[in-house]
């Protein structure tokens, strides 16, 4: 077999070449590592940077917001937030810094509807800060600042959990917190007047109390005991208060216990008529005692003003009834005393209506608003009562009448059964 004799140096050569070729790869694996490594540290130290700009920007912020400079504070962390670098913890400071400027500028506003508005946002953002961690040194703050901010925003219901959380860590504030905790089982969605009187007895068990405190949780306590229905306990407590500053208050609980006892005696059997008059007549006169105006925006005062319209009512005393009922419309427009008594005009209007037009198929539809308005007025007897009614002038209108013409244009059949889908929901 024939051999070139040059093949033998060539294979050598790349051998050679071969084994040179080792240390280069190292050399460029050494640079590469060296370089991501280079690049690791350059991060970390850029991070590092990010972080320590992020806190000071916060402990600016947090200093304009001690000196309630709320719009530089706000600017500041609306910066913050802009950081795509931050961490989920990290966003914790700029959300409490925006919950705790809009507590502040809530506060200051005297729209009291815009005011729930600007609580509500700030709940908002004080939740976000205690799901992501309030800044270091205050978290007992943004607890107490959730607290109040989710109450003021009357959301009840979320608002037990926050205040009872907020009590724990602030001990020294368990008068308040007690306070509000009652006014939350009071005013959620499904009332718990029993647990609202514990924390109400718990408040008035603390020593510390200053007479307007005492006077204010006395009022509170016969309040939760008249929704009890325990009325003789109610006027105990009223007695209890020890001097005129929650005067008003009393005098409208204590006509309320008078209507109350009147409503108790219009849904017995044998109803004594002079004993519901003289309770209505004494309510009305509570009601129109000048002592309670003394603050017209007042709960009481709107109450007291609606509630003299239903005894002028129950009276007989229908102009000045309807009088009362519109004043109260148009006074307190937006609250609900305004709604009831709209609702009350509705059923005397058509209460009318109905009479006009007793023997004509026009009266049906009177008494199906009638009930709708007791309904609102979350009177479920009164409307059930009101379709009974309507059940009795069908049969007397019979199946002959003209149903036609009517606005609904409905048959005697189909208002037969309408009426007894109506008294079944």
């Amino acid at each position: 077999m024939n051999r070139s004799p040059n093949l033998t140096p060539i294979k050598r050569s790349r051998r050679v070449q071969c084994r040179g070729s080792v240390p280069t790869k190292l050399i460029v694996l050494s640079a590469l590592g060296a370089g991501l490594i280079g690049l690791t540290v350059f991060f970390f130290v850029r991070q590092q940077e990010d972080v320590f700009q992020v806190k000071s920007a916060v402990a600016k912020a947090l200093d304009a917001l001690d000196e309630e400079d709320t719009e530089k504070a706000r600017e500041l962390a609306r910066a913050i937030r802009l950081n795509r670098a931050l961490s989920y913890e990290d966003l914790g400071g700029p959300a409490f810094v925006l919950g705790a400027a809009m507590v502040i500028d809530a506060r200051s506003h005297q729209n009291q509807l815009e005011k729930r508005r600007r609580f509500l946002v700030a709940s908002r953002y004080l939740e976000e800060a205690n799901q992501r961690g309030f800044p270091s040194g205050r978290e007992k703050q943004g607890l107490i600042l959730l607290a109040r901010s989710t109450f003021q925003a009357r959301q009840y219901d979320l608002a037990i959990p926050r205040i009872e959380e907020a009590a724990k860590r602030a001990p020294e504030q368990a008068v308040e917190f007690m306070r509000l905790l009652s006014i939350c089982h009071q005013r959620k969605s499904l009332p718990d007047w029993n647990e609202a009187l514990k924390h109400i007895d718990q408040q008035l068990a603390e020593k510390l109390l200053t007479p307007a405190e005492r006077s204010d949780s006395l009022l509170s306590r016969a309040s939760i005991l008249f929704e009890l229905a325990r009325y003789g306990d109610c006027l105990e407590q009223l007695d209890a208060i020890p001097d005129n500053s929650q005067l008003g208050e009393a005098i409208v609980l204590r006509a309320r216990i008078d209507i109350m006892k009147a409503r108790q005696k219009e849904g017995e059997a044998t109803q004594d008529q002079l004993a519901i008059r003289k309770h209505y007549s004494t309510a009305g006169a509570a009601l129109r005692d000048p002592r309670i105006q003394l603050k017209r925006v007042s709960d009481s005062a709107r109450l007291a003003q609606y509630l003299l319209g239903e005894c002028h009512l129950k009276l007989g005393e229908t102009e000045a009834a309807l009088k009362q009922f519109a004043r109260v419309r148009r006074t307190h427009y937006g609250f609900p005393e305004s709604l009831a008594a709209a609702l009350e005009e509705a059923i005397q209007a058509y209460s009318s209506a109905s009479n006009r037009y007793q023997h004509k198929p026009e009266a049906l539809e009177a008494f199906v608003r009638i009930a709708a308005c007791y309904r609102r007025l979350d009177n479920n007897a009164k409307a059930r009562g009101t379709l009974e009614q309507a059940k009795v002038v069908l049969s007397r209108i019979g199946e002959d009448a003209d149903f036609a013409t009517t606005t609904t244009r409905t048959s005697f059949v189909a208002w037969k059964d309408f009426l007894e889908w109506l008294s079944q929901i």
